[in-house]
């Protein structure tokens, strides 16, 4: 007989905590001044995450 499976997929990210600390500093030092390029804190912020993505499957019978 044909056995079902269903599957959970997780995305688990990550970033050293230092690095993580001056993200944020950074952010709220300058948030708000016009010198600020917004969009390039979020950018260089995604680059330095790591990514990793995991699934698992498994039988509910």
């Amino acid at each position: 007989s044909r056995h079902t499976y269903d599957k959970v997929t997780y995305e688990i990210t990550a970033m050293k905590e230092s690095i993580y600390t001056e993200f944020i500093k950074e952010y709220k030092e300058e948030y708000g001044k016009t010198t600020f390029d917004l969009n390039a804190h979020f950018k260089r912020r995604k680059e330095a995450t790591l990514h990793r993505e995991v699934t698992h499957w498994f039988s509910l019978s």
